[in-house]
């Protein structure tokens, strides 16, 4: 079983379209109750509910039960963690004066591939 707070987990957990809705939906509107899931997407409850556990399970959403309903609101660090793993991406932004990057192995620069092909 995957573990929460685990980046993959994560990651996997909202690469469904459905999921990624549930959980725009749930950062819109914090304290969801699971039945209103189905009046928003075009799923039956027990698919909302399977993708509730994956969201549950890989640490990005929270329950809080109400009665006979299960509330699911975000957890905010779990998404700050996301947003620092695609940061953590980015390439390093370039000085302006900088000379730009020479171009890597195996590639072939602009000039060498028109003049190889006779233009």
């Amino acid at each position: 079983m995957p573990s929460a707070d685990d980046p993959l987990s994560m990651l996997r957990a909202i690469a469904h379209p459905t999921r990624l809705g549930m959980l725009r939906q749930l950062a819109a509107t914090p304290e969801t109750c699971a039945c209103d899931f189905t009046e928003l997407f075009a799923v039956r409850q027990p698919t909302i509910s399977q993708h509730l556990k994956v969201l549950r399970e890989a640490g990005l959403v929270r329950t809080r039960r109400e009665g006979t309903k299960i509330c699911y609101s975000v957890r905010p660090e779990a998404v700050a963690r996301l947003a620092e793993l695609v940061q953590s991406l980015q390439p390093p932004a370039q000085d302006p004066l900088a000379a730009p990057p020479s171009p890597g192995p195996g590639t072939r620069s602009r000039s060498r591939a028109t003049a190889s092909h006779g233009a």
